[in-house]
This record gives structure tokens, sequence and C-alpha cells, in this order.
């Protein structure tokens, strides 16, 4: 037997024990669970993703950013969050799906307002879900860099085999290819770990290339 509830939004859980044969009341003993605002307690799982799809002068990039805490603490970043750098020049940022509550800090990043469970048999990570554009100005190639405080394990990178995107990273491992919830075929790509404190650098080529020249002939003829 286990006796588990609920305090707060927090599941607390007995170790598993026995009932003796001759009696039919036992009084586990049950606490509320320690918390930390420790971020080192945290990874991002191989649950964690990114999307990049071309949009008119824009790469789309959408984000499942999939945390889970290892220790015995809930993880509780207080009235701070958890805050996840993004690309400063990143414009239309939207949460995306269900998931934690998100808050955007203007041309920095975003805040997850959420605590983070210990990992049990039933848990699930937390997931940060959402969405961005990053101008591409024109050109056909664009480095995407990305800041991680939290250490990330083999993050996925999904790209549509319509956009005819190309890939390149440092350690990037292709996959077998796959097909969407649409039938339409997706390449699949995993990066190599990423530590705490380290950047996700791709260079995407193949990106739609503006003429620029013809932009600023019709600006001046206008």
């Amino acid at each position: 037997y286990l006796v588990v509830t609920e305090i707060d939004g927090s599941r607390i859980g007995t170790r598993p024990f026995r009932m003796a044969t001759d009696s039919g009341m036992r009084a586990p003993r049950l606490a509320p669970p320690l918390r930390t605002n420790d971020l080192s307690v945290l990874s991002m799982d191989q649950g964690s993703r990114f999307i990049f799809e071309v949009r008119e002068d824009f790469l789309f990039v959408g984000e499942v950013l999939s945390f889970r805490n290892e220790s015995d603490r809930i993880y509780d970043g207080g009235p701070k969050g958890i805050f996840v750098p993004l690309p400063h020049e990143m414009t239309s940022f939207a949460p995306m799906g269900e998931g934690a509550t998100l808050e955007e800090v203007k041309g920095k990043g975003l805040l997850m307002r959420a605590e983070v469970p210990p990992m049990g048999p039933r848990d699930r990570s937390v997931q940060a879900r959402f969405a961005f554009l990053l101008p591409t100005y024109g050109d056909d190639s664009l480095d995407f860099e990305q800041t991680l405080e939290v250490a990330m394990k083999s993050p996925l990178v999904i790209v549509p085999d319509a956009y005819k995107l190309t890939l390149v990273a440092d350690g990037m491992r292709t996959l077998p290819k796959e097909k969407d919830s649409q039938g339409n075929s997706v390449s699949l790509y995993e990066l190599k770990d990423i530590p705490a404190g380290g950047k996700i650098k791709i260079r995407i080529s193949g990106l739609p290339k503006v003429d620029k020249t013809g932009h600023l002939i019709a600006i001046i003829v206008s």
C-alpha cells in the first residue's frame, strides 16, 4: 500500500508499506516536500524539440522545452520563475498548445511560471511550448543561436521537407525521415547534449533569397 495526497498542487506520498494481517488501521506520516531554487537540479530531456519552417521574410521557430527535476525537492523559482533566453531579434512570440504559463521578456526571452516537481514513476516533465519568428532580411541562410541556462539532453530538430532547408551543426546526427499528422514528409535531426550555459548553434540554409537590388530600385523609382 501507499498513501498519496495533494497539497497546494503538489503530490505527497508515503513509501510503499504492508498492512499487518491482524490490524485494520495504520497512520502513515506525511510531510510537505522541501523546496529549492537551485537551477542545477533541472535538466531538459529528450522530449525537447525545435521546429523550423519558412514564412515570408521570416523563419518560424517552434520550441518544446521539457523540464525535469531529478532531485527530491520541488523546484520553485519564486516570482522570477525560470528564465529562458531567446534570440534578441525574435518577434511575434506566442505560447503554443498546452504547457506551463509563459511570459515574454521583450528582446530577451521568456519566463516560465511553473514549479517543477521531483520525477516519480507517474510524474511527467513540465513543458514550455511556444513559437516566434526570426527575420531573415532576405538572405538565403541564417545562424540560429540560443543559450541554454539548463542542460539539454539530445534535442530533436524537425524540418518539413517541403521547405528544402539544409541544416549544419556540430555533432548533429540525421535520423530516419517520418510523416507528420497530415502525411507530409519531415526530416529529423538529433543534436548533441548541450551543457548548462551552452549554446545551440545551427546554420540554416535554403531560405528564400530576396533580390535587394530590385528592392532598392523600386524605392528610388517610387
